[in-house]
């Protein structure tokens, strides 16, 4: 038996031969405007309205070079209305909270997105993709997803486990889980984990789960729909190995042939049709536990 973690942050893709980008979310001093411009691309930045914007997020720079700046205000079709008039041939979302928004412009664009818009949270949002993941036969650490600590705590108490790990529900945000071992330090750190989590996403859920003692693996991946669906290839398996302090010490490429790396790639390209990804690239990081 094995049990594995999967956290999945997919990016759209930008097609080869572009002119204009659509910039979802952007940050000041993110740099899109420069990458873009060696690749020969314009970049158009799509902010969000004040009243959509997390607490710590920061929008562009008057002086940043994007060739234009369009605050989408929740009329999604005026914001589309004017990336076309811009000329915009591909859709990335800069940012976490510019994912949703970014498959919505893409899929109205008819431009390759990251997914189908409605799925969005499976592909952002650690607990909705844990229970997506287990209900399609996944084996996944036991959690919780909830904004209450009195539900957190609730579910503590109708389990034992050795160690638990506490996390932000929304995926890519500057916020390092944290290992509790009891009741009382998850207590603690509740306060601390949800309001740096709603400050960078707005969102207040947080992810309390199992923490999975095993060898630790990142499987990197592209998709690219075609005409029978999406197509995942794995393109490559990376080790991760970590010192006698837990810091990390080196990766090493897995030898892609081998039994191990088959059963990754399987659970991966499972996993990645389950959370609905139809294009783009993705890492997903992932502990391996072998049960005898």
């Amino acid at each position: 038996m094995a049990t594995a973690r999967l956290a999945v942050g997919a990016r759209a893709p930008y097609a080869t031969g572009t002119a204009s980008v659509a910039v979802i979310a952007p940050q000041a001093g993110s740099g899109y405007p420069g990458a873009l411009s060696r690749r020969g691309r314009d970049a158009v930045a799509v902010t969000l309205g004040r009243g959509a914007r997390p607490a710590a997020y920061r929008d562009v720079a008057a002086d940043e070079a994007y060739i234009d700046v369009i605050e989408y205000d929740g009329d999604l079709r005026r914001t589309v209305r004017k990336l076309k008039t811009a000329g915009v041939e591909a859709v990335m979302a800069a940012s976490p909270v510019g994912v949703e928004l970014a498959e919505r412009i893409a899929w109205q664009l008819r431009l390759p997105g990251s997914g189908i818009p409605g799925s969005t949270l499976l592909r952002t949002d650690r607990g909705v993709q844990s229970e997506a993941l287990a209900q399609a036969g996944n084996t996944m650490p036991a959690g919780v997803r909830t904004a209450r600590l009195a539900e957190a705590l609730e579910w503590v108490a109708s389990r034992t486990l050795p160690v638990y790990r506490l996390a932000p529900a929304a995926l890519g945000v500057p916020v390092r889980p944290v290992t509790c071992l009891t009741v009382q330090g998850i207590s603690a750190m509740w306060p601390q984990v949800q309001e740096a989590a709603y400050r960078h996403s707005g969102n207040a859920a947080l992810v309390l789960d199992e923490r999975v003692e095993g060898r630790q693996y990142v499987v990197d991946s592209v998709t690219q729909l075609g005409p029978d669906g999406p197509q995942h290839a794995v393109t490559g398996i990376w080790t991760l190995l970590h010192s006698s302090t837990g810091l990390l010490d080196r990766t090493d490429l897995l030898h892609r042939h081998g039994l191990l790396a088959r059963r990754l790639s399987l659970y991966v390209c499972r996993a990645l049709d389950t959370l609905g990804v139809a294009s783009g690239s993705a890492s997903c990081h992932l502990a391996w536990v072998q049960f005898l």
